[in-house]
């Protein structure tokens, strides 16, 4: 099903966690159709709670700026990485659903040392991932500055120091919470979102000081 179904890129309002209401181009400064957007969550349901928002909004932007779906290309080409040992019909209740698809795009990483060069190969300028894993991410200078190459824009989810925020209508809500498998964490989904947003220089030395 697409999001298209059920919502729209206006379900969504975007901040700087000053709770002014900006445009899209407050959370995703410079978002095109080009864009590769790709999400890290090692437990199947960790980017759904952390980031599920951020995703379907880009999803629905997408959308809007390609009204017409040409035949057989119907999805944007979006990524989910996730800790291999997750259950393929748990990873596809719930990253399905955000059209995160199809099956294609979900890379499974055998240890935490994968992660990175997974979102280097697959192209990604956007990336969701957990504060908590950038310590662990281990990448050689060679591996950053290819990301610094690649990437435009991190966002942290988790993140004790967010800088941007977004907020989604009751539809929005009740299509993320049909990713997740009961009704207890599906309580866990909140109507605002928030994020550290860093710059891809920022990111890189955030890795550097690993």
């Amino acid at each position: 099903m697409h999001t298209t179904h059920a919502i729209s890129a206006d379900h969504f309002k975007y901040r700087a966690c000053t709770g002014v209401d900006e445009g899209v181009g407050c959370f995703f400064p410079g978002f095109s159709l080009d864009d590769r957007l790709g999400i890290i969550s090692p437990n199947v349901y960790d980017g759904v709670l952390g980031a599920g928002l951020g995703v379907l909004a880009a999803v629905t932007e997408f959308y809007k700026l390609r009204p017409s779906i040409p035949a057989g290309c119907n999805y944007p080409v979006y990524f989910c990485f996730l800790d291999a040992g997750n259950e393929p019909k748990q990873i596809e209740r719930a990253w399905s659903n955000l059209d995160v698809w199809p099956a294609t795009q979900w890379k499974l990483a055998t240890s935490v040392n994968d992660y990175a060069p997974l979102v280097l190969e697959a192209g990604i300028t956007l990336l969701f991932m957990p504060e908590s894993r950038v310590p662990a991410l281990n990448t050689s200078r060679e591996l950053a500055d290819a990301l610094r190459q690649s990437l435009r824009s991190v966002f942290l989810y988790g993140s004790a120091k967010p800088n941007v925020e977004i907020a989604a209508s009751e539809e929005a809500l009740k299509l993320l919470k049909r990713s997740l498998p009961n009704p207890e964490l599906a309580s866990r989904v909140n109507s605002v979102e928030r994020h550290r947003r860093l710059s891809r220089e920022e990111f890189v030395r955030m890795l550097s000081a690993n």
